[in-house]
């Protein structure tokens, strides 16, 4: 349920002036914000931001902040769109918004596929009675392999969310948006990945998301240590690589998580919780398998 604050008349403005749910890349504005006027969040919101995309990212819960760090890491992906707006009714495909070649038209929004589901759509009161809620995706991917575009739409739940029907009837709702769409859809909950890989990722996303952002070639500089630092304690990795790339001891750490992220230190995540723990390096398709997003884990309904 909304805050008393956030109306009917708010939704219908916002959607009219199309000032929130519009954009891609460092222009976009979320659905919902960490804002006063928004909806209240599922625990702990997070603020965060982000340098890639030059703007602050709005994440609802520890959870969402968790799958951000994973999207963070899905190769080829060139946007990522936290509390994605659903149109409620007939639009345009969203892959048209990056490739004229991916248009077509959908007839079906949130409200006609409720209805084709039998289940209520969402409800927000108003002084002028009620209506429509917007439902969102808590994350929308864009992938990008060669000259092929994808979508990834993302929805977190805690596991003891999915008990309520009435949860799982929305969720079907934006899993049926996102399949006509053509779109890939997951729902991801805490048991779709380790709790220590989780613990890991949400740790070093301040390293991931550094206003620092080293280069490519300071990256592949930084894997061909791998030899050099497997069986290393954490804290020797880190100043191996400061000193084999002379850079200091705190931007080492950043090289480090960013070369993880960006899939050229294939790392055990379960590790790394104190500085003496050991590195430990594992297979290619292992170190994916770690990323709930990459795997295409989805939670049943």
């Amino acid at each position: 349920m909304a805050r008393k604050n956030f109306t009917f008349e708010i939704v219908e403005q916002w959607d009219q002036e199309g000032i929130r749910g519009v954009g891609e890349f460092g222009d976009y504005e979320p659905w919902h914000k960490i804002s006063r006027s928004d909806p209240s969040s599922r625990g702990r919101s997070h603020l965060t931001y982000c340098p890639i995309t030059d703007r602050m990212r709005h994440q609802l819960s520890d959870g969402e902040q968790t799958v951000l760090s994973f999207c963070l890491m899905v190769p080829g992906c060139i946007d990522i769109r936290e509390q994605f707006k659903l149109e409620r009714y007939e639009h345009y495909c969203e892959l048209s918004k990056y490739n004229i070649k991916n248009t077509f038209f959908i007839d079906k929004g949130t409200v006609e596929i409720a209805n084709d589901l039998k289940v209520q759509h969402p409800i927000v009161n108003g002084k002028s009675g009620v209506g429509k809620w917007v439902m969102t995706s808590d994350f929308v991917l864009t992938i990008k392999t060669n000259q092929t575009y994808k979508i990834i739409a993302i929805a977190f739940k805690y596991q003891k969310e999915l008990i309520k029907k009435r949860t799982r009837e929305k969720l079907t709702i934006e899993k049926t948006y996102w399949e006509l769409e053509h779109a890939d859809w997951l729902l991801i909950t805490e048991q779709k990945f380790s709790k220590l890989v989780g613990d890991t990722a949400k740790r070093v996303l301040p390293w991931i998301l550094h206003p620092v952002q080293f280069s490519t070639d300071i990256k592949q500089k930084c894997a061909l240590l791998k030899n050099e630092i497997d069986g290393k304690t954490y804290r020797q990795a880190i100043l191996i690589i400061s000193k084999e790339l002379l850079i200091s001891e705190d931007d080492s750490p950043i090289v480090f998580w960013q070369t993880v992220w960006s899939g050229l230190l294939y790392l055990d995540l379960t590790i790394l919780k104190f500085p003496s723990e050991i590195l430990k390096f594992v297979s290619e398709k292992d170190f994916w398998a770690q990323n709930p997003v990459v795997a295409r884990r989805s939670a049943c309904l």
